[in-house]
Formats: C-alpha cells, sequence, structure tokens
C-alpha cells in the first residue's frame, strides 16, 4: 500500500485498479472482485476466488504515464510496461518524439533519445545535358530531391531514380516519385546493382548522388564512388548536413548507468552516440539493440565495447513498430 499514489489511497475504485495494473496475471475484465489491507487480494475468475500474497511492487519508469479505464486517471505502467527497460529513439529530435509517443501509445515504454540532427544545404543541379540517373541513400536526401523534383523533370524527362530499399525508396514513391531500382542494403550495394544495370543496358547517362557531408566522408560511399566512376560521370552534391544532435551530450549524462534498449535508425546516429560516449564517458547501459538497415548493424558492430548485444536488424521502422505491439510477427 505504501507504493501506491497517494491521490489513489481513499478511492476504492483507483486502488483496485492500480492493483489490478499490477498483477502478475489479469483478473477477468482487469477488476479486482475485493481487497484487503493486510495484504491480501481477491481476484474473481470464472472458476473460482483466489487469494494470492500481495507481490512487492516494481517502482515505475518516470515520463511514461498513460491514461486508461475506468475513469480515464493517469497511472503508471502495466505490469507489461514496468518490466520493459524503455527504448531509446535515437532519429532526430522531432521525429524521436513522435515514435517515442507512439510506442507508448502501444504499451511500450520509450524516450526520445536524439543523436542527429539534420540540415538542408543550398545546392545547385549540374549543368549537363546527358540523361541523368539519381541515387537516394537515406530518406532525408529523398526529401531533398522531392522539393526539386519537377525542376529535375523539366530539365531531363528520362530521369531515372534508384534509391535504397525499404526506407528511402516507400518515401519517394509514397510522394509520387517512381523508383526504378530498388536495393537493400546499403551505398555498395546500390553501387554494384547501378553497375551490372549499365552493363547490362549501356544507356550513356551521369549520375547524380544527393548524400551528406557524414556519408561523403564514408569509405563504403568512396568505395562505391569508385565504382561508379569507372563507369561515367558522377555528379556527387552535398544536399544537406548532418551532425550530432545539441542535446546529446546532456542526455549521456542524464542517462549514465541506467539500463536501456536502443533504436538507431541510421549510421550517423549510431556514430553520433560512439563519439559522445567515448568524449564525455557516460552512457546508458545498453541491453538491447534494433538497427534499421545493414549499415546501420555495421556501424553498431564496429564501435561497440566488448560484451554489448549484438543488434537485431530490421528492414524498416514499421517493421520494428508492428514487432513491438506483437510479439507473434516477425520482421518481413
Amino acid at each position: 500500500m505504501a507504493q501506491l499514489p497517494k491521490a489513489v489511497l481513499g478511492a476504492n475504485v483507483l486502488v483496485a485498479w492500480e492493483v489490478a495494473a499490477r498483477l502478475a496475471h489479469k483478473p477477468e475484465g482487469g477488476a479486482l472482485h475485493g481487497f484487503s489491507f493486510k495484504g491480501i487480494y481477491k481476484a474473481k475468475t470464472r472458476r473460482e476466488f483466489h487469494c494470492v500474497q500481495f507481490a512487492q511492487f516494481a517502482k515505475p519508469l518516470r515520463h511514461n504515464c498513460v491514461t486508461g479505464p475506468p475513469l480515464g486517471v493517469k497511472f503508471w505502467q502495466t505490469p507489461q510496461m514496468t518490466e520493459q527497460l524503455p527504448w531509446l529513439i535515437t532519429r532526430e529530435l522531432e521525429a524521436s518524439h513522435m515514435l517515442a509517443r507512439r510506442l507508448c501509445a502501444l504499451g511500450q515504454a520509450a524516450e526520445a533519445f536524439a543523436c542527429i540532427a539534420r540540415k538542408a544545404l543550398p545546392f545547385s543541379l549540374p549543368e549537363t545535358e546527358a540523361n541523368l540517373s539519381i541515387l537516394v541513400t537515406s530518406v532525408f536526401g529523398a526529401q531533398c530531391l522531392w522539393h526539386i523534383w519537377p525542376q529535375c523533370l523539366q530539365r531531363w524527362p528520362k530521369l531515372w531514380v534508384a534509391a535504397l530499399a525499404p526506407q528511402t525508396s516507400q518515401w519517394l514513391k509514397a510522394q509520387g516519385v517512381p523508383v526504378s531500382l530498388e536495393v537493400a542494403g546499403g551505398a555498395g550495394q546500390l553501387a554494384k546493382r547501378l553497375v551490372e544495370h549499365w552493363r547490362a543496358h549501356n544507356p550513356r547517362e551521369e549520375f547524380l548522388w544527393l548524400t551528406s557531408n557524414v556519408g561523403a566522408a564514408r569509405e563504403e560511399q568512396t568505395q562505391a564512388m569508385q565504382q561508379l566512376e569507372a563507369l561515367t560521370r558522377v555528379h556527387r552534391i552535398l544536399a544537406y548536413s548532418t551532425a550530432a544532435a545539441p542535446g546529446l551530450e546532456k542526455q549521456m549524462r542524464q542517462w549514465h548507468g541506467r539500463r536501456a534498449r536502443m533504436l538507431f535508425c541510421s549510421p550517423s546516429a549510431c556514430e553520433a552516440f560512439f563519439e559522445t560516449r567515448r568524449a564525455t564517458q557516460t552512457s546508458p547501459v545498453v541491453v538491447e539493440v534494433a538497427c534499421v538497415g545493414n549499415s546501420t548493424v555495421h556501424a553498431w558492430e564496429k564501435n561497440k565495447a566488448a560484451g554489448e548485444p549484438s543488434p537485431s536488424l530490421w528492414t524498416h521502422v514499421e517493421a520494428f513498430v508492428q514487432k513491438t505491439f506483437n510479439p507473434h510477427k516477425g520482421n518481413p
């Protein structure tokens, strides 16, 4: 009883609801038949009454109240949420908050833990009369392309788009941008498929690659550029910048030594996390990791400390959300 919120005491219905939320099993309808302040409660089921010793309550996770029946009051997590460690969402700040709220609404403890910040940069399209194939290797790069898509179509009517699958390609198609080639994996896999296509069809076209400062500095992209430049001219444009989120150091200190699970949706977020951890010597204790995309998995495996978990691989964020909401569903 001492661990029940004070606002609940004195309201029998709320006491019953709070206790029911903490039970290891689920009484029928989520309700209690009776309650004993001596440490015994009775739960009514279809078969019989049960008397069970009042179990010690787990401490609630902070910032994860939800609203539920019977009176629409706020209460701490159900046993499922209390037993879970929170998922820290490492996308950009706004996207992290949106996904964290969505997971909480589905019964999953989650918090925003923004690791990166992206910013679109001004750029000019290349001066070429040749047909273009456009490479898009990130969702933010896809957003940059979408803003100039009408202008591109006007200059190059036979424009051809190749994008990483599934996140980037799905985003483009949702905006009405046709994607001719979709490749899962990373920039290296996309370049390999483009080389095969170019050699098979000999389109005599040039490549336009919208990338970021961080992407351009990666070894994977350097090797991909070498493959493409062996065939034809490549216009690589810095369309946006990627940097560590301004509040990342503060978040690392706040979570230092605390157990959590982490979701990384890009190698940039993963690398920003490890760089900040090395600089501040602070970090949450990571007990589970989920990574979206092969390149993100590689970034985690390359930087993780000895004893830290290997990540689960997800094709896209929606697959992760559906899995956490319904554990019986697999990773499509």
